[in-house]
């Protein structure tokens, strides 16, 4: 908010801009009716605080000025009034001015700038009025059909995009303040968990991999941590944080970008906070297409789930923005994430390209790798590279068991662990409690498939 002073003179107002005092030609004259026009005008731009004295070569353009110095206020304009300017109340104030602007390197991003005018006097008894300039970000909204579930008419869901958080870069404060004042975050209710399935991919992941972080990194030992699963669905199925929330008491946050399986996991009461969003590929949110069904479709088979796709499919996509991984956390206070589950079809790597590693504190993460170079560049090889770069060791042996489904589909998880932190297990022991976990899964899918033959 910028304060404007101007003093009352019969019939006019009156004010010094800052440019034209910067920037007056040695002809007076000339500046006389420059500043005059403006006051015909009332179009006033300045910049900084100035009081118009009371002299008439000051209204009517007239050659002898005095030492600009004797113009320039020089105080704070709180210093000139008895009261609080930082209580009015604008809202009760008359408009003196309505502009709209565009700015110039995001044309999404519009500004409505308002001029409301306060009449008051100075502590010596002198009217004047005060102008008072509030700036405030015009918020388009686009919002989505509303999604309802085809098995539940009870589970319903929709988008809002917001154009002009597009051109926020992801630590700005606006867009940290969208995050917190749009009731993006849903927080946990403390109710009691609630689940409809304890089988054991749902609440030790598909094939282990918590229990594989948990066995290596921090030896079934740290409780009260936090965990990040971005492709969370329903807070459930194939959960990959679950097991550390019900065994190790953690909390953390949830991501999800379909709004159906997202109010699904709502229902759950996990001790989470939960977010209806993608994550972005760019340092900045993005408005991208998301395809409910796959991201990759091999005919006529489907290799992969819903994400981040570069085709719209009609009947099975739709827009969304994604909101930068750095800019959620920084929301959320930007808290240390013991483990970080990333699963999103294939838009895995330039996720992590977007993160800020030097301002984050993520201990272990578990990547989706087999969908890398079918969406976004950059294969896992380059992955790997990478992750050594900005600190991270890859153990290539972390997440080795597999299910039917897997096999078929070729899906790889690789696990990342920062750099000095010491793992928990050898490469021998933890290939011997693979094998034996392995048996646990082989004989969940027997159990499974026997049970749907005797149906």
């Amino acid at each position: 908010t910028r304060i404007y002073i101007l003093k009352d003179l019969p019939g006019q107002e009156c004010t010094y801009s800052y440019t034209e005092l910067e920037t007056r030609s040695a002809n007076h004259t000339d500046y006389g009716e420059k500043l005059r026009s403006c006051i015909e005008t009332k179009m006033v731009h300045a910049h900084l605080f100035y009081l118009c004295l009371a002299v008439s070569s000051c209204c009517y353009g007239k050659t002898n000025f005095e030492s600009r110095e004797s113009n320039k206020m020089g105080r704070n304009p709180q210093e000139v009034v008895q009261e609080d300017l930082s209580q009015l109340d604008h809202s009760k104030l008359p408009i003196h001015s309505r502009t709209l602007k565009v700015d110039e390197k995001c044309e999404a991003l519009k500004y409505e700038q308002i001029q409301y005018r306060y009449d008051t006097q100075t502590k010596d008894g002198e009217s004047i009025s005060i102008l008072i300039d509030s700036t405030k970000i015009i918020e388009d909204r686009i919002d989505s059909p509303l999604f309802v579930d085809s098995l539940d008419n009870a589970i319903t869901g929709s988008i809002s995009i917001y154009p002009h958080v597009n051109c926020f870069a992801q630590e700005d404060p606006r867009l940290i303040d969208h995050i917190k004042n749009k009731g993006m975050l849903v927080k946990p209710t403390g109710k009691p968990l609630s689940l409809t399935s304890t089988a054991l991919p749902d609440i030790e992941g598909e094939v282990g991999q918590p229990v594989d972080v948990d066995d290596l990194v921090f030896g079934g030992k740290l409780k009260n941590g936090f965990f990040l699963e971005a492709g969370a669905f329903d807070g459930q199925k194939h959960s990959d944080s679950l097991y550390y929330e019900m065994k190790h008491s953690w909390t953390g946050l949830l991501v999800e970008a379909n709004p159906l399986p997202f109010k699904k996991s709502l229902q759950r009461n996990r001790n989470a906070t939960h977010i209806n969003t993608c994550l972005s590929t760019e340092q900045q949110p993005q408005t991208v297409n998301f395809d409910v069904v796959a991201t990759v479709r091999d005919d006529p088979n489907v290799v992969s789930m819903g994400g981040i796709s570069k085709k719209a499919v009609n009947g099975e996509s739709f827009e969304m923005q994604c909101i930068p991984l750095y800019s959620i956390l920084l929301a959320m206070g930007n808290p240390t994430v013991h483990y970080f589950s990333l699963d999103v079809e294939g838009a895995e790597f330039p996720i992590l390209q977007s993160v800020p590693w030097d301002k984050v504190d993520i201990q272990v993460l578990s990547v989706e790798t087999h969908l890398l170079n079918r969406i976004f560049p950059g294969t896992r090889d380059e992955l790997i590279s990478y992750m050594d770069e900005v600190g991270y060791n890859h153990i290539p042996w972390a997440h080795t068991k597999q299910n039917n489904l897997r096999k078929t589909m070729g899906t790889t998880d690789d696990m990342f662990v920062r750099k000095g932190i010491e793992l928990k297990m050898t490469k021998e022991e933890k290939e011997e409690k693979d094998k034996q976990y392995q048996q646990r899964i082989d004989d969940y899918h027997n159990t499974l498939r026997e049970q749907k033959t005797e149906l």
